[in-house]
């Protein structure tokens, strides 16, 4: 008789979070593995979670767990393959029966490729117009993309203003690593830290085999780096090698000689041990005479003890070097994350502002229109991948008029304004985020003869401001 309730498939620790958070919010909650050690399971059926023992892949695993009566399924598999399977057994379970609202399937990807062509596809469904009647509604996922866009999303004013006190011309982020966590913050960063104060931002990435990661990295964004009359995203990656080699004043002088005084560092190797390791190395080394004095984010998979008694960001008021955990589970696979996508809340609105503005714009044809003028939840991909940067990006143009947010307990104003000078300032700068965002995303602008057209991911628009 389960109905409306949460079916999660997959046994990983992300999975185990998500379970523990949706019945801390008394949601019923099925859980779907195939090899849960049994003091986990019992610890979780003490808590309310029902516990099934089974392969989510098979459709008669999932009609068990009544996937086709739940309000969410979230594929949770570590395997990416897994997780599209599930999404396919819970359509078949589904069938023809209507589902107002439709059944929520969150697919978890770790490939940002994947997750990319899923989003395309939903895309792709709804240009065709199946989705509005259709009684699932796909919502891929990646945790590492949460991860990125969380810590964006409240680093950013820290960011600019310890380049303003460094007085540094530019936001650069240092990389040790360059995992896919460490992609993904990396790609938030140079869609999002574009201040009308600074030049556009830099990144610079340490890994012990640079052209593989450099070559690997270039073919995932090949149009960011191939119209450079545009913008070409400014990465640079050199060799270091952590097991190898000590850190020292001798690489930090290295790293500044070619590229400049880091503003931040992100530690995202691919492992919580070494993660550990280097940051700690890394804060002794950039406080050593205050050389470096910026944070370390450190990437951690889940909580540990060192992160919270060692890395809990600044708690000095002097400019110094510190640590920061971000991108554990515990934080990252929540209910509000996963299930109500609330990093997504800023870009809803921002697409709601755009449709008020319609009329002001240029002539658009109907079915952009049509497109540009559903809810939220029926827009295309890519405009929804284009109003997240503009949400990622909202505390930075706070910052660019002279705001900031009011502390806990703080009083402040509710409606900022900006200063009339600083308007066209701002405005080229956006236009120059908008289009390193479009281009980081896949986009290209319009060759001689070509016409804007949203299946080729062609755009007129991606020119200088002038």
């Amino acid at each position: 008789g389960a109905s409306h309730h949460i079916v999660i498939a997959g046994d990983s620790p992300a999975a185990l979070s998500l379970a523990n958070d949706c019945r801390r919010y008394k949601d019923s909650v099925i859980l779907v593995a195939e090899d849960l050690p049994s003091e986990t399971a019992l610890g979780l059926r003490r808590k309310g979670v029902t516990v099934l023992e089974g392969d989510a892949t098979q459709i008669e695993t999932l009609r068990t767990s009544r996937a086709h009566h739940a309000a969410h399924v979230i594929a949770f598999e570590p395997d990416d393959t897994a997780n599209l399977q599930i999404e396919a057994c819970v359509r078949r379970l589904v069938g023809d029966h209507r589902r107002k609202p439709p059944i929520g399937v969150h697919v978890a990807t770790r490939s940002a490729m994947l997750l990319k062509e899923a989003r395309e596809m939903r895309s792709a469904q709804t240009r065709k117009g199946k989705v509005e009647a259709a009684p699932v509604d796909p919502k891929p996922f990646s945790l590492e993309e949460i991860a990125a866009r969380a810590l964006v999303q409240s680093q950013s004013q820290t960011l600019l203003s310890l380049a303003q006190q460094l007085n540094q011309d530019r936001v650069h982020i240092v990389f040790f690593g360059f995992d896919a966590g460490g992609e993904a913050v990396a790609e938030r960063m140079l869609v999002s830290l574009w201040s009308a104060h600074f030049e556009p931002p830099r990144v610079t990435v340490l890994a012990p085999n640079p052209e593989a990661v450099g070559a690997g990295f270039r073919a995932r964004h090949r149009e960011a780096f191939a119209h450079p009359d545009v913008w070409a995203a400014d990465v640079t990656f050199m060799p270091f090698d952590w097991d190898a080699a000590s850190i020292g004043a001798e690489l930090l002088d290295q790293i500044e000689s070619q590229r400049g005084k880091a503003t931040a560092i992100v530690v995202s190797t691919g492992a919580d041990p070494g993660n550990i390791h280097l940051a700690l190395a890394l804060k002794r080394a950039c406080n050593r005479g205050l050389r470096w004095p910026v944070p370390i984010f450190m990437r951690e998979s889940s909580t540990s003890e060192f992160s919270q008694q060692y890395a809990k960001g600044d708690e000095t008021e002097e400019i110094d070097a510190y640590l920061q955990a971000f991108g554990a589970h515990q934080t990252t696979a929540t209910r509000a994350r996963v299930i109500e996508g609330n990093l997504d809340r800023g870009a809803a609105v921002a697409h709601e502002h755009y449709n008020k503005g319609l009329g002001k714009r240029d002539a658009m044809s109907m079915k952009e229109l049509q497109s540009a003028m559903r809810d939220w939840s029926d827009v295309l991909e890519t405009y929804r991948a284009a109003n997240r940067a503009v949400a990622d990006a909202a505390m930075t143009k706070l910052w660019d008029a002279g705001w900031r947010p009011v502390k806990k307990g703080e009083k402040g104003d509710t409606q900022p304004t900006v200063a009339p000078e600083l308007l066209d300032r701002m405005a080229r700068r956006e236009h120059d985020r908008w289009m390193a965002e479009r281009l980081v995303s896949g986009w290209r602008p319009t060759a001689d003869g070509e016409a804007r057209d949203n299946e080729l991911m062609i755009h007129n628009k991606i020119v200088p401001w002038d």
